[in-house]
């Protein structure tokens, strides 16, 4: 789900800072929210650069468990995210 439409168009706050980026509304609109301590996988094209990996044939299976998790720690926030933004 994007969540640019719907923030854009219900909620303006200064600490936004012009962004409408995830990272940036949803520490604001639910102060528990951090991506600060997340490790390796921690903004989208981090993401995406460590999914081609993990499907790279030339990627040994610890590192490809290291990814794995990487990105469901990743994927688990934002989706804790949304949901927060969301009910707000």
């Amino acid at each position: 789900m994007d969540m640019l439409p719907p923030v854009r168009e219900n909620v303006i706050h200064p600490k936004f800072h012009g962004s409408w980026s995830i990272k940036d509304v949803a520490p604001v609109l639910s102060p528990s929210v951090s991506y600060d301590d997340l490790e390796g996988v921690s903004v989208g094209s981090d993401a995406s650069a460590a999914f081609v990996e993990a499907i790279s044939p030339n990627v040994d299976e610890t590192r490809k468990d290291e990814i794995r998790e990487e990105l469901l720690r990743y994927c688990k926030l934002d989706t804790e995210c949304m949901y927060e933004i969301v009910s707000f």
